[in-house]
């Protein structure tokens, strides 16, 4: 398997908006450097580079709020309307920002 597959692989599980960035643009190059098979000293260089940006990708995956399922946000208010608690509103497609 390829540098550049093994990363393709990783971006796939990741949201569209980090899988488009322009780091992920920046990693694709790295792998492709990395399977042009580079000499050692600059293939050193370039992975440890490859590693910085995909540790910044996750980082950034787990940044990106899920889509909020409609069902479940539903559920949520009924449960806290039973509870007596306040739930402040937003709709299904707001990303998990309030107000």
């Amino acid at each position: 398997m390829s540098v550049r597959d093994a990363l393709e692989a990783d971006l796939d599980a990741m949201p569209a908006r980090v899988q488009n960035s322009t780091l992920a643009a920046v990693a694709r190059e790295l792998a492709d450097v990395l399977d042009s098979q580079p000499g050692a000293r600059d293939a050193a260089s370039v992975a440890k580079e490859m590693r910085a940006a995909l540790t910044d990708l996750k980082t950034m995956a787990d940044a990106v709020p899920e889509e909020a399922d409609p069902i479940d946000e539903l559920s949520r208010r009924k449960a806290a309307r039973q509870s007596g608690a306040h739930v402040p509103q937003r709709s299904a497609g707001s990303g998990g920002r309030v107000g």
